[in-house]
């Protein structure tokens, strides 16, 4: 499924391995789950534009699943894949779905 992806919002696949299996995808700045876990213990507020963009890259990102056929069924904040602006963690620029290991092919 990623290797035939050029979608924005979904990781994207360079290659694989059989023996031991490993997949080699792009590389992110951070997942959701460190990035509030920092804005948490930093006593930080996500901002309004953070918060849309974020919302925006999954729904586009499963949008594209659905479209293909598939259903992602693991959306949780280690499979949003996040990337920052001149690696400032409060300027998101890219939001991204990851980890298709329980994907179900639906139509």
């Amino acid at each position: 499924v990623l290797a035939q992806t050029q979608n924005p919002n979904t990781v994207q696949l360079y290659g694989y391995c059989a023996n031991p299996f490993m997949l080699i995808t792009e590389v992110m700045d951070s997942s959701l789950r460190r990035h509030l876990r920092l804005l948490k213990e930093h006593g930080g507020i996500m901002s309004l534009k953070n918060m849309i963009k974020i919302w925006l890259g999954v729904a586009r990102g499963l949008a594209w699943f659905h479209l293909e056929g598939f259903t992602h069924r693991d959306i949780k904040p280690d499979n949003v894949l996040l990337n920052y602006l001149d690696n400032d963690s409060s300027l998101i620029s890219s939001v991204k779905i990851c980890d298709v290991g329980t994907i179900l092919y639906t139509l």
